[in-house]
C-alpha cells in the first residue's frame, strides 16, 4: 500500500487515537486550532495530541487569521512542521514562520483557481484545495467540483480536500491525481473523534487510485 501520495487526517483531538490513526495509514496529522471548529484543541490540548504523532509523521497546525505570534507559539509547542493558513492571509504569511506555511484555496469554478498562482510558485508549491462555501474557511465537507480538481492538480502541489471518504476517495484520486488527500468528517463518528477502519480504509482506497492510474501510464 505504498505510494508517494500524502494522506493527511485531519481535525485529530484524542491523544490516544494518534498511533492507530498513523498505523491506519495517516502520513500527516492535522491539528485545528480555530476556536470555531468542532475539531479545536486549546492549546494544552494541541501539545497532549502532538506529544502521541510518531517523529516520523508530519504535524500540520490549521490556523484562520490568527495573529502571527500566536501561531509562532503553537509551532514551538507543539513541534509543528507546517501551517496551513485557511483565512485572508497575504502571500506573505507563508514565509512569516520558522517552518513552511501553505494557503488553503476554496474553489467552485476553474476561475477560483487564479487565486493558486497568488499563493504557489517552485519554492512554495503546496497548497491545499477545498470547496467554497460562502461562510465557512473549511471542513465543511463540500465536494471539489472534478474538474476543478483535476485542474489544480496541475499547479502544484496540490492536497485536496472536501467530501471525501472511503467510498469516494479511490475515484477522486484516479481522476485527479493530487499530491495528497485531506479528509476530517469522512472518517469520523463524530466530529473530532476518529473512526480507524474508516482511517484505514480511506488510506487503501486512496493508494489504489494512485496505482491504479500508474498501471494505465
Amino acid at each position: 500500500m505504498t505510494s508517494p501520495l500524502v494522506i493527511k487526517v485531519c481535525g485529530v483531538t484524542i491523544p490516544s487515537q494518534v498511533t492507530e490513526i498513523v498505523e491506519a495509514g495517516a502520513t500527516w496529522i492535522g491539528l485545528n486550532f480555530w476556536p470555531q471548529s468542532s475539531r479545536y484543541l486549546s492549546p494544552s490540548a494541541a501539545i497532549e495530541v502532538a506529544k502521541s504523532v510518531p517523529s516520523h509523521v508530519i504535524k500540520v497546525g490549521v490556523f484562520v487569521d490568527a495573529a502571527p505570534n500566536t501561531i509562532q507559539q503553537r509551532i514551538e509547542d507543539c513541534g509543528l512542521h507546517k501551517v496551513q493558513l485557511h483565512g485572508g492571509e497575504p502571500r506573505e504569511a507563508l514565509s512569516t514562520y520558522s517552518v513552511p506555511g501553505f494557503k488553503a484555496i476554496k474553489a467552485e469554478t476553474i476561475d477560483d483557481l487564479e487565486a493558486v498562482t497568488q499563493f504557489v510558485s517552485k519554492a512554495s508549491p503546496l497548497f491545499l484545495l477545498d470547496a467554497k462555501h460562502p461562510t465557512l474557511p473549511g471542513g465543511t465537507g463540500l465536494r471539489v467540483e472534478p474538474r476543478v480538481a483535476i485542474r489544480a492538480a496541475t499547479m502544484g502541489q496540490c492536497l485536496l480536500a472536501g467530501g471525501l471518504h472511503p467510498g469516494n476517495v479511490e475515484e477522486v484520486v484516479r481522476q485527479a491525481r493530487p499530491y495528497g488527500v485531506d479528509v476530517a468528517s469522512g472518517v469520523e463518528s463524530r466530529p473530532g473523534i476518529k473512526c480507524i477502519a474508516s482511517v484505514q480504509e480511506f488510506a487503501i482506497a486512496a493508494h489504489q487510485g494512485f496505482q491504479t492510474e500508474d498501471l494505465r501510464r
